[in-house]
């Protein structure tokens, strides 16, 4: 009886595993079929300076990077790009975020907005990246905040009404939907030239009270305006100062390589997004920036520097693995040798021969038959 007893406890037992076993394998069956498996857990390699709650912000919130730029090097020449404190030699398609500064060494570098249009720099010149304040989340938005040096700029297409594109100097903003346009900063003045379509020129000044105001002028293709910001203040009437200061381009103007570089139409090829762009892993520093973004633009940046914090030991191999497989660039010319080669005139006057030479056309003359 005791023997009885045993055995059939043996064998519930035994049922209950093999029930439990058989459900298991049908959950398991059934989750590979409805692709409803749990998700797998996120082994991204969390920085030691990131929190929880920036952990959290980039589980909750999925965040793709967007480059406002890509900077493209010229063969020799050098730039540095700066980020929260940090600084790096510029690398071929490097990627450039909110807040980097860029300082153009030697040669000459291009900036390309994809899909947009392409800025043209000479050394020396140093000028920072910033969302433009009334971009949209996709297409184009980008302001270049000019310290020193010219940058001309060529857009393809007219921008849509979430996008922009600016350049700013001083107390001086020339934004545009689509046009061709250079901005200088020399001497204290900031020069804006438009080669193609037209270019807004905001000049901003300052009350007693600290608030600012601004007027603006529209600019013409072949116009230009000089403004000096100190003399803004002097004045009550803003908008008759740049008047005033409005000329036409004199030939001299337009021999310049930026306004050369901004009369040449593009390939679309040439508009298209790097295949590998180089990504610094330095997360971009906002602290600098907060009160020049909207509270849209900057909750979008704080999910994006959490998400390269959180994963900033992966992008460090990446980035490293990146520079071992740089070459010199070869590809790109300076612009500077390609334009003086096609603004050369011929030194001999071609020949034009007014009766055809049929040896060359491989013709043979059909003459009257004897």
């Amino acid at each position: 009886m005791k023997r009885s007893v045993i055995l059939l406890g043996a064998a519930m037992v035994g049922l209950a595993l093999f029930g439990w076993g058989c459900a298991k394998s049908r959950t398991s069956e059934v989750g590979s079929r409805t692709g409803r498996e749990r998700p797998a857990t996120n082994t991204a390699t969390v920085d030691k300076n990131t929190n929880d709650n920036q952990q959290a912000q980039v589980d909750g919130t999925p965040v793709e990077p967007v480059p406002l730029a890509y900077l493209q090097l010229t063969q020799g020449a050098r730039a540095t790009v700066s980020r929260d404190g940090e600084s790096t030699d510029a690398a071929n398609d490097m990627e450039l975020y909110a807040g980097d500064t860029v300082e153009v060494l030697v040669g000459e570098v291009n900036l390309l907005y994809p899909a947009a249009g392409v800025s043209f720099i000479e050394a020396p010149a140093k000028f920072t990246v910033l969302p433009d304040e009334d971009a949209g989340e996709d297409g184009l938005g980008t302001r270049l905040l000019l310290e020193a040096g010219k940058v001309w700029t060529r857009l393809e297409k007219l921008l849509g009404k979430e996008e922009s594109f600016s350049v700013e100097a001083s107390d001086v903003v020339a934004t545009v939907r689509g046009t061709a346009f250079g901005v200088a900063v020399a001497d204290g003045n900031i020069d804006v030239q438009v080669a193609e379509s037209q270019v807004k020129v905001i000049g901003k000044t300052r009350l007693n009270t600290g608030a600012f105001v601004s007027s603006s002028v529209l600019i013409a293709a072949g116009n230009a305006v000089r403004l000096n910001p100190t003399e803004f203040d002097k004045t009550a009437n803003l908008r008759a100062l740049m008047q005033r200061q409005i000329r036409k381009l004199t030939a001299t103007d337009k021999q310049d390589l930026g306004y050369v570089f901004a009369m040449r139409k593009f390939d679309p090829g040439r508009l298209v997004k790097p295949a590998r762009p180089f990504r610094w892993a330095v997360p971009p520093a906002l602290d600098s920036l907060r009160s020049r973004l909207q509270t849209a633009q900057l909750q979008r940046w704080e999910r994006f520097v959490a998400w390269m914090q959180a994963n900033r030991n992966e992008l460090e191999r990446a980035q490293a693995q990146l520079r071992l497989e740089q070459v010199p660039v070869r590809f790109m010319p300076p612009l500077r040798q390609v334009l003086e080669s096609e603004m050369a005139t011929p030194t001999t006057t071609p020949q034009i021969l007014k009766t055809p030479n049929l040896e060359l056309l491989n013709v043979t003359p059909s003459g009257p038959s004897s």
